[in-house]
């Protein structure tokens, strides 16, 4: 299992990164779980988006395509990863986004 934050309020120099994203990906071999820890956005999961805040848990199973943008005003989420491998080679990137 490894954890991390996915921050998009700021990089602790002072830059803003409202309305950040990340690329809509997928993983083969782990799982994922998502806490909304501030601030408010939007997740992509397989083609459904949803908004997520504070206090919001999201599932991401082996294989879903993904991603999360930041509204206006920021969002905070600690990220989760189980699974048979934790690598970078595990993620695999699309150049559409996640939305069909």
């Amino acid at each position: 299992m490894s954890s991390g934050c996915f921050g998009s309020e700021h990089d602790g120099q002072g830059d803003n990164y409202s309305r950040h994203s990340m690329n809509c990906h997928s993983h083969a071999r782990r799982d994922e779980v998502w806490t909304g820890v501030s601030g408010s956005g939007r997740v992509v999961i397989d083609g459904v988006a949803r908004d997520v805040s504070a206090g919001d848990v999201i599932d991401l199973p082996v294989g879903c395509k993904h991603t999360v943008s930041a509204s206006s005003t920021g969002l905070q989420i600690i990220e989760v990863q189980m699974g048979e491998e934790i690598c970078f080679k595990d993620k695999k990137k699309y150049s559409s986004s996640c939305e069909f």
